[in-house]
Parts: structure tokens; sequence; C-alpha cells
């Protein structure tokens, strides 16, 4: 069996790098963190995460914050909504990655740009659509870290591939 915790870092790692709720989760998890982590440990099913990415969207209502997680046969995804920080709900499931739909990418260079390719392809954010109109996009926030987005360009064969095995 696997160290839970161990199985729980990339996730948690990618949460605290890639969302501004680091501090958050650092000062002291908030109620339905933990649970959130356990339900995408449990769904791993103890496969190694590939790619993981995480965002947040907070108004005067409340917060609505998703993770995506990837293992060689699975897409991991949690939701927590809520009022506040302490108040929030989370679920998670996993679907199979061979029921990926499509695959879309957005790229903010181009071709003809004028430092000869130099900066290409330049920020790539891949969009995998799976049944159900669920789309999960790769970097999930919409920063600009050059970081974030080579990782979504290096994972972006292995989604091509799961069209492959469709």
């Amino acid at each position: 069996m696997v160290d839970p915790h161990v199985a729980a870092k990339p996730i948690h790692d990618v949460i605290q790098n890639e969302t501004l709720w680091a501090s958050i989760f650092s000062s002291r998890p908030v109620r339905w963190y933990g649970p959130m982590l356990t339900q995408m440990v449990l769904l791993a099913n103890e496969e190694e995460i590939e790619y993981a990415t995480a965002t947040v969207e907070e108004d005067g209502a409340g917060f609505d914050f998703w993770v995506y997680a990837f293992t060689a046969h699975r897409a991991l995804i949690a939701r927590a909504l809520g009022d506040d920080h302490d108040s929030g709900e989370a679920t998670a499931w996993s679907i199979a990655r061979s029921q990926i739909v499509s695959v879309a990418v957005e790229t903010d260079a181009s071709v003809y740009g004028g430092d000869a390719f130099g900066s290409w392809p330049g920020n790539v954010v891949a969009v995998a659509k799976y049944p159900g109109d669920l789309k999960l996009r790769l970097p999930a926030w919409n920063r600009s870290d050059s970081r974030a987005h080579r990782k979504a360009r290096e994972f972006l064969p292995k989604l091509l591939g799961d069209l492959d095995r469709r």
C-alpha cells in the first residue's frame, strides 16, 4: 500500500504552486481540503500522478475550486464550492482517460513571429473534452506562468495518445 502522504504530495504541491491559496492551506488546512486529497488518492488507485493542475475563482458570493490530475489510466477531477474557505464541500470523481472526445490547443504565439520561432509555441493551453461536455483546461488557470504552460505542452502528446486509444 502506498503511503497516502506521499501519494497526495504531487496534487498538494500543484495546489500550493498554482493557486493563490497557498497561505490558506499552509497555515491550517481548511476542513474540506484533507478529505478532498484523500478522495483523489483513493481514485488514483496507487497509480502515479503524471500531471496535475488547479484553479480557484472567488467572488463576493464564495469560491469555486478545481483540481485535475491524470494517472496513466484515469483523469481525476475534484471540485470544492463554498461561501467561505472553511464552509466548502468537496467532491471528487474519476473517468477513464480513454473516454476522451477531443483535444484543442490554444497558444499566444505565431509561426510568423518576429523572433524566428524563439518563443514558439508560446504559452500552450490544452483543452481535453470528455463526455457530458466536461472540459479540462491545462493549465487550469488563466495566469501567465511559463513553467505551467511548458508542463501542459509536455503532457499534450499523452492526451493526443488518449485519442488514439479510443
